[in-house]
């Protein structure tokens, strides 16, 4: 059931999925944590008719626990469910929260893995930092965004053998 009474889309949560990944892929910053937000409850509320479960707990539960996962943050979701849901499901926002930062590699929504995968073994990247790739011209924040540099990969020195 939705805010104002209709049902939530059966994929509606998947849509949301499609539609923020064109956006940001595009290179417009429409935000990243408000879609979880309604990815995460979506999902909940769908899983809730079919696990016949209340709506509202599976949704708040999905609500936190997406973020969770997301931003590899368990306890702090945890905290935030309790604040805006209340403390009456504690354990429940906990174990969801876990369970998401556990299958969530810990990797999070702003930190991707390090080195690119044609890198040999130790190779890190060097990348902006997140604040620089956010500045636009004009009032369009990715208007003319700066690319990050290419990964930086160590190179054999063939006098030595050390790696530069």
């Amino acid at each position: 059931m939705s805010l104002f009474g209709g049902d939530v889309p059966t994929w509606g949560f998947a849509l949301k999925i499609l539609f923020t990944a064109v956006t940001l892929g595009s290179g417009f910053v429409g935000g990243e944590v408000t879609p979880l937000f309604v990815i995460g409850a979506t999902l909940g509320a769908t899983l809730a008719g079919v696990l016949d479960v209340p709506v509202p707990f599976l949704a708040a539960l999905g609500f936190v626990a997406v973020f969770a996962g997301a931003a590899n943050t368990p306890l702090a979701c945890t905290i935030m469910g309790v604040e805006l849901f209340g403390a009456g499901a504690v354990p429940y926002f906990a174990a969801a929260c876990v369970i998401s930062y556990v299958f969530s590699s810990h990797r999070d929504l702003w930190h991707p893995a390090s080195g690119p995968p044609s890198c040999p073994a130790g190779c890190t990247t060097t990348r902006p930092s997140a604040g620089s790739l956010r500045t636009g011209v004009a009032g369009f924040p990715n208007a003319a965004r700066p690319q990050p540099p290419p990964p930086t990969c160590p190179t054999p020195d063939t006098s030595t053998g050390d790696l530069t």
